[in-house]
């Protein structure tokens, strides 16, 4: 009797399953173009309306408006950068041209100049009314406004249960800045073109700067304006005019918003860069330098206006304290101290010039590699440009008028403290550790500047960590891998201490396996006025006393007995210090059943946090109304999307606000489900399994192992449908009757190919032995690191019907010699410190055995490679050594390379043209496709484009 319960059970569990397939569809390639990401997200300040745009991988992108009851108000085509008024009152966006209407023009090949600009909409969301500008360049909304002159209007004090909101929000007109293309001027002549017509000559207007108030639509406007800046607290609006539409013949004005005044800082044809308002739009300071162009470096003046009249200079090249040489540099960026008292700007050496007698035809080409220079000469290649452009900080003190050099070729990086209110600044430089960075990590010896004084004192030599500084000033804080703990230096007596200890909180990375050093989890923040840090272990958050003096109290107590990871959520906006005693949200992630959850606790109390929203899904970082306590945050699973909710902070109720992709209900998805196992050598493992829908345990499926490193806690990624840079699409893959199997990897230490075979091979065979796959129909495929590791794989095993190894590393030998032209860099300290854990003269034998070069001959199945000639962090040569060797030995083998591309796909055509690839490649091995022609006899380079080998003839 219970057999036929069971079997009717079963059966019934067919039927539905069937219905619920019956009508739905496998993703097609197609298909996956139309698949749509939410990109942009703002939530209003007042907390009432969402905004949020939705961008498919092909087509035009849409803008939707709703209020925070999930109810849809507006909608719009190609809108994006979002934005509300600080009052909550009017939305604001631009609108790009259609994307069909842009590919015809390209088509055309019309001019870069004559290609259609955005429009400009601001939307009444109370009246619904949008109106648009067209040939808008850019915008800019007032930050704080709806503060200045009044009360603020919506306040959210400290404790999130207890806020405050004024009977009704402060009525007033917002304001928005605007450049709209000014267009050309009359004909000054012809030129011809290189098709044989003749085109008039125009001068440029430049953009034209609009001032308009939301609310009454008052439109102010200045010609000819290439710079413009708001004060953030005061009602301010500060501009750089080019009278004569040249960028070199400008000047400098400040307008009253609210009486319409406006008055010159500063004119009489300058060129004026870099122009920096402070908080109170009390002060600016800029860059001034003659007019006209001139491929000379210009004598720039720093200047600055204090509020009325007319500007001063306070900095000039030749004042004590510049270098002798240098110069003030126009692209260094100007600052103020948070008090206003400080200026910080940016000098450079004066670079020397070829003399002018001889021409480039005379000069040779040739870089000169040295073996005791600094960085090897391919990173100083690498950095040319950002060298020759690079400045360095300086200071000018408004109250003294000192000028400080901060900054210095041999002592290049800075750190400001309190915001530049501090009379110290940290220092940082790795400059005599640039020759043993080709191999070990970059070091760095830590200093502090006294802007007073201008005496640098050493505090640390040789750290392998940066330091940091608290948001007061008081303290610097860094990790020290050599004793993995954190240590403090207090900046008024020059004390260092030791915080933490392994003992007391372990704060390095219990689950590295790769590198040989441990980085630390991370620092959570500061309490208000320095009194602790908060400090994160692999579960926990601790707080942390910077003297020493007590011992780490953590705060959220059962993070290790649960294995539930916390870390505090930080708002945008929110101030830099925490507060004892308010709430703080945390997120929470359960490594155990991979759970995620919303949670809140005290800070500075000891207690288990309490849970606030929980559960079998992935959560983002929520975004937090300014003013209110409405938060909007994403969900999703594997068969879930990440649409927006919206809620407060207690998460009681939450209410759908997105449907990005409705049409998903129409075809096979999927399922995601943990799978454990046994490695080779006794380890207890996990995966993710991924399964058709309507999946039949009775079924023998193809199966593709794709993996890197550790992807488990992924588990409720949805992983939305993409043509993706390096990997094969999950979604995509599974919809068409794949399994899709996910396994983690426990590395031993310098041996990372027999790692992987340990940890995959038997997950493999034990998924095999649950008896729905088909054994003779397995692929694998993994990119850069795991493709090293599939190729490996391939000398170690038989049982893969095919193999697609993507950027994969093949002769380590080759490779430990190898740079990673993107950033110049060498090779080998990979291999020392990670893959190999020594060199070539040291371990030669780890070198040879963790090769797939040298056991190519083994192997036996058929292997499609992806390696780009613009790979700048794996050599492509290993890609073509790989393809050599395979095609040597007669072993069936085809080598993608996309011209131009580099590491992983960018162009979209590309990415959607591996995806095809793939699913022929394992379609034809896994699933007995026929093959395609560019597998069965290639593309001819002379057909390369026109013939893309998809189908037969």
């Amino acid at each position: 009797m219970r057999t036929s319960l069971l079997c009717l059970l079963s059966v019934v569990t067919m039927l539905n399953a069937s219905s619920a397939l019956a009508g739905k569809r496998s993703l097609g390639i197609e298909d996956i173009g139309s698949w749509k990401r939410i990109t942009e997200t703002v939530v209003s300040p007042d907390g009432e309306w969402i905004a949020y745009k939705t961008q498919p991988w092909q087509g035009d992108s849409k803008i939707f408006l709703c209020g925070k009851d999930g109810k849809k108000r507006f909608e719009a085509n190609q809108g994006h950068k979002l934005a509300f008024s600080d009052d909550s009152r009017f939305l604001v966006f631009l609108i790009s041209p259609k994307t069909e209407q842009l590919r015809e023009l390209r088509l055309k090949k019309t001019h870069p100049d004559e290609m259609p600009r955005d429009e400009l909409g601001i939307l009444n969301i109370q009246s619904g009314k949008l109106d648009t500008i067209m040939g808008v360049d850019d915008y800019r909304l007032p930050r704080d406004w709806a503060q200045v002159g009044g009360p603020r209007s919506v306040v959210a004090e400290r404790d999130p249960k207890r806020t405050r909101q004024s009977a009704s929000l402060q009525k007033h007109g917002g304001w928005i800045a605007y450049q709209v293309d000014g267009g050309y001027g009359p004909s000054t002549g012809v030129i011809r073109l290189s098709n044989g017509t003749f085109k008039p000559t125009r001068e440029w207007n430049g953009f034209a700067l609009h001032l308009r108030n939301l609310e009454g639509g008052d439109d102010r406007f200045w010609p000819s304006v290439y710079d413009y800046r708001f004060a953030p607290k005061a009602k301010r609006l500060f501009y750089v005019s080019s009278p004569r539409g040249e960028q070199s013949v400008t000047e400098v004005y400040v307008c009253d918003v609210e009486t319409g005044k406006t008055e010159p800082i500063l004119h009489g044809g300058q060129d004026i860069r870099q122009m920096a308002v402070s908080e109170n739009g009390d002060r600016v300071a800029f860059l001034r330098g003659p007019a006209g162009n001139s491929d000379k470096p210009k004598n720039f003046l720093l200047e600055l206006w204090s509020g009325k009249g007319r500007t001063q200079t306070i900095a000039t090249s030749r004042d004590p304290g510049v270098p002798k040489g240098w110069r003030i540099n126009e692209r260094g960026r100007i600052s103020f101290s948070a008090d206003g008292k400080k200026v910080f700007f940016g000098t450079a050496p004066v670079r020397p010039e070829r003399d002018a007698s001889v021409p480039d035809d005379d000069y040779p080409d040739v870089d000169i590699w040295h073996w005791n220079e600094g960085y090897l000469h391919s990173v100083h290649l690498a950095n040319r440009t950002r060298e020759l452009n690079r400045t360095y900080r300086a200071m000018v003190d408004l109250e003294t008028g000192k000028l400080v050099q901060i900054e210095t070729e041999e002592i290049p990086e800075s750190t400001l403290l309190a915001d530049g209110n501090a009379q110290q600044v940290l220092l940082h430089s790795s400059k005599p550790y640039e020759l043993e960075s080709m191999w070990d990590p970059i070091r760095f010896d830590v200093y502090l500047l006294d802007l007073a004084t201008g005496v640098r004192q050493q505090i640390l030599k040789g750290s392998c960590s940066r330091v940091r500084p608290s948001p007061g000033g008081k303290y610097l804080l860094w990790y020290d891998y050599a004793d993995r703990s954190y240590h403090t230096y207090h900046v008024a007596s020059g004390k260092r201490r030791r915080i933490t200890t392994p003992k007391t909180l372990r704060a390095d990375n219990e689950t590295n396996t790769t590198f040989d050093y441990d980085p630390p989890y991370g620092v959570a923040g500061w309490m208000a006025d320095d009194r602790a840090v908060l400090i994160y272990d692999r579960y926990d958050v601790w707080q942390v006393d910077p003297e020493g003096k007590t011992r780490p109290v953590n705060l959220t107590i059962t993070g290790r007995r649960t294995r539930t990871v916390y870390r505090l959520i930080r708002f945008d906006g929110n101030e830099k210090a925490l507060h004892e005693g308010s709430p703080q949200l945390l997120s929470g992630f359960n490594e155990g059943n991979r759970r995620a959850g919303y949670y809140r606790n005290k800070l500075g109390t000891p207690a288990e946090p309490r849970r606030l929203l929980e559960g079998d899904f992935r959560l983002s970082t929520p975004q937090k109304a300014k003013y209110a306590r409405t938060v909007v945050y994403t969900k999703e699973t594997f068969e879930q999307f990440p649409d927006l909710f919206a809620s407060d902070l207690d998460f009681r109720e939450s209410r759908r606000i997105s449907d990005a992709n409705p049409q998903q209900a129409e075809f096979r998805w999927g399922t995601a489900e943990l799978v454990h196992w046994t490695s080779l050598d006794g380890r207890k493992l996990d995966g993710i399994l991924f399964k058709p829908e309507g999946f039949d345990p009775s079924r023998k499926y193809p199966m593709i192992v794709q993996f890197f490193h550790k992807s488990s806690d992924q588990l409720h990624l949805h992983r939305t449908p993409e043509f993706h840079r390096s990997r094969i699409d999950y979604h995509f893959f599974v919809s068409n009757g794949y399994l899709v199997f996910n396994p983690d990897i426990y590395f031993d230490r310098g041996y990372i190919g027999e790692s992987a075979y340990k940890s995959i091979m038997p997950g493999v065979t034990a998924l095999i032995d649950k008896g729905f796959v088909d054994r003779e129909r397995v692929g694998l495929q993994g990119h850069s690191y795991s493709g090293y590791q599939a190729a490996y794989l391939a000398t170690r095993t038989n049982l893969f019907a095919c193999i697609e190894a993507g950027a994969p590393v093949v002769n380590f030998f080759s490779a430990y010699g190898g740079i990673r032209w993107e950033t110049g860099r060498s090779r080998a300290a990979q291999y020392e410190h990670d893959q190999t854990l020594g060199t070539i003269w040291e371990v030669p034998l780890r070198f040879l055995e963790n090769s797939p070069l040298f056991a190519m001959d083994k192997v036996a199945t058929p292997i499609l490679i992806m390696h780009n000639d613009a790979d700048g962090s794996v050599p492509w040569t290993q890609g073509i050594e790989y393809f050599i060797a395979l095609r040597r030995l007669r072993k069936p083998a085809w080598m993608l390379n996309y011209n131009g591309e580099g590491h992983t796909l960018s162009k979209l055509k590309n990415k959607k043209d591996f995806q095809i690839r793939l699913f022929q490649f394992f379609g034809h091995y896994l699933k007995g496709h026929p093959m395609p022609p560019w597998m069965r006899e290639g593309v001819p380079a002379v057909e390369k484009d026109h013939n893309l080998g998809y189908e037969s003839p």
